[in-house]
């Protein structure tokens, strides 16, 4: 199996984003847990404490295929996990797109879940995404 890589873009407490390279699962993962998020978390405070717009910082996997995977963090070793996809059916043995959009939610992550859920998104294993989420 070809190792699938997907792009991704950083927000920042500020709200400045990145756009990031497509991207293997490995080296995804390995940046997940390099980033330097207690940075980042601490400029989220600063802006609070000065009253100014901030948001938690995040990550963003979009594979172009109509999936969103956005991880963000508001304390400390506690992701927060958002899956945006398509809905799908079963027809006979087939699973497709039925078009609309749908979303699950998971809060407090730890960092090696987390790395299950990434795992998981980037290789499209949907319903056991839905059931780590």
């Amino acid at each position: 199996m070809q190792d699938i890589a997907i792009p991704f873009w950083i927000q920042h407490a500020n709200y400045q984003t990145e756009d990031r390279p497509p991207t293997p699962l490995a080296a995804a993962i390995e940046f997940i847990k390099q980033y330097d998020w207690e940075s980042e978390l601490e400029i989220m405070r600063q802006l609070e404490r000065a009253k100014k717009d901030f948001c938690p910082p995040g990550i963003g996997f979009v594979p172009g295929d109509g999936r969103i995977l956005h991880i963000w963090l508001d304390e400390p070793g506690q992701f927060q996990v958002h899956y945006s996809y398509k809905r799908r059916i079963r027809l006979f043995s087939l699973t497709m797109p039925a078009g609309r959009k749908a979303s699950a939610m998971s809060e407090n992550m730890s960092l090696p879940k987390l790395a299950d859920a990434v795992t998981l998104f980037y290789k499209d294993e949907h319903d056991r995404l839905l059931a780590l989420l």
